[in-house]
């Protein structure tokens, strides 16, 4: 498994990558379309990141599956995105 955090002066950025089974096709591409049948756990994911405004991205990786997720920094921490 890799995960990966980035700092952007806009956003930050979660990246975390599997090497399992991945997610089958079908599945995965109800949950980009309706948000439903990938399982509750990225659901709430899915859910979260919106209550901040973000975005959730969920990708077959072959081996695997991808899951990322970029919210945007607020306002007041901009400018001490340098941390």
């Amino acid at each position: 498994m890799d995960i990966r955090l980035e700092l952007t002066p806009n956003d930050a950025i979660v990246d975390v990558r599997d090497y399992g089974q991945g997610i089958a096709r079908e599945m995965l591409g109800n949950f980009q379309v309706n948000g439903i049948g990938a399982g509750m756990g990225l659901a709430g994911i899915r859910e979260r990141v919106g209550e901040f405004g973000g975005r959730l991205e969920i990708t077959a990786a072959s081996p695997g599956t991808r899951v990322r997720a970029s919210i945007p920094m607020p306002h007041e921490l901009r400018s001490h995105s340098h941390l």
